[in-house]
């Protein structure tokens, strides 16, 4: 499949930058997004660094360490690093734009051999037909062809200008809603540290369940006993389910912002590929939520039978067991959801990348019609 502003094709979840963007010099690919580096002449020597503060053997070494330190101070006032890089490298790359569309010729060769033939009928005119009205009409009616030849280019001109400006607010549009998407799963997400924290509060209770059983003295009690037991692992396995649930939200977010774009900026030929029809959809949906409730029982039921299992003939043993494994789980399912996120932080901010590109170059046009 070919590339387009978001990458072009189903399989790559639009983590690949345009033809345009990778030609350019300054512009580097990885699996993981986009990294803007400094070329060659924009390297500081270490005699920019510090002039006057290494020290030759002969000086004393006090006063290069003061050096040392004005310099220094001198240097952390100063932002060299990331932000100015970018600009100047964004400079750059509008330069090479600009000298790679002045290299390419202005004038189609039907164009060329247009106005020639109307300059040589001009002037062959009076020539060819000398004394008659004839040459009263050609050369005004050269001009004017060659008038309606200008015209006709600055009509190119201005619809290919207005199709990169409504490229570039697609795109803005399609970047605008990654971001949103983006957010609601970073919303979503944030649930799942405090379910982690409840579930090693409750394993770190279900510790102290035998001690604070002789200090209530409820030992005669087997209700209120078995209650006690229960509850700090009860509590940990809805920590740990809450946790799941919150993680298939946060999938289905982060798959539908690194997803957005790309069918809309894809080929006929890609997007045909992945084409569902309404029954299609229907079945993959119905696939869906019934692998969500899958997820969700597979959360709550495995600390519970592994530590009715494995805990051993005693009541309190078995419920440290469920609730250390359930907080494994939360712990588990935190994991996971940081890496659904960091892949669409990663897609969308490339996403927005792309867009402010294609604006860029857009611009670009503008301001050389």
């Amino acid at each position: 499949g070919g590339y387009n502003i978001w990458g072009g094709s189903e399989e790559d979840d639009g983590r690949y930058m345009t033809r345009l963007v990778a030609a350019l010099p300054s512009s580097k690919i990885s699996r993981r997004g986009v990294g803007v580096t400094a070329t060659a002449d924009d390297a500081t020597t270490p005699d920019e660094i510090n002039p006057e503060g290494m020290d030759d053997g002969t000086g004393d070494k006090t006063q290069s360490d003061s050096n040392n330190n004005n310099n220094n101070n001198i240097n952390s006032k100063k932002d060299p690093t990331l932000i100015t890089t970018a600009l100047a490298t964004l400079e750059k790359d509008m330069a090479l734009l600009d000298n790679l569309a002045s290299l390419q010729p202005q004038l189609s060769g039907t164009e060329v051999g247009l106005l020639l033939g109307a300059v040589l009928a001009s002037g062959i005119g009076p020539i060819a037909f000398p004394g008659t009205s004839v040459t009263e009409v050609l050369a005004p009616a050269a001009a004017a062809f060659t008038a309606s030849i200008t015209i006709g280019s600055e009509y190119i001109g201005r619809v290919a200008l207005a199709d990169a400006k409504e490229i570039a607010a697609n795109s803005i549009q399609c970047a605008a809603e990654a971001e949103a998407l983006l957010a609601n799963a970073e919303r979503v997400k944030a649930i799942t540290p405090l379910c982690v924290g409840v579930c090693a509060t409750s394993a770190s209770f279900a510790l102290l369940t035998p001690r604070l059983i002789e200090a209530l003295n409820v030992g005669n009690s087997v209700a209120t006993m078995t209650e006690l037991y229960l509850l700090c692992p009860l509590v940990s396995v809805l920590s740990a389910a809450v946790a799941d649930l919150a993680l298939e939200e946060t999938k289905g977010f982060a798959n539908r912002a690194i997803s957005v774009g790309v069918r809309r900026f894809s080929k006929s030929g890609n997007v045909g590929r992945t084409w569902l029809s309404s029954s299609e959809q229907i079945q993959r949906n119905s696939k869906a939520k019934t692998e969500r409730w899958w997820s969700f029982a597979g959360s709550v039921l495995p600390a519970p039978i592994i530590g009715s299992i494995l805990g051993g003939p005693s009541l309190s043993t078995k419920c440290i067991v469920i609730a250390a494994l359930a907080a494994a789980q939360s712990a588990y399912f935190l994991a996971q959801a940081e890496s659904v996120l960091a892949r669409a932080t990663d897609a969308v901010a490339l996403k927005a990348r792309s867009a402010a590109v294609s604006d860029t170059y857009a611009n670009q046009g503008a301001r050389n019609s």
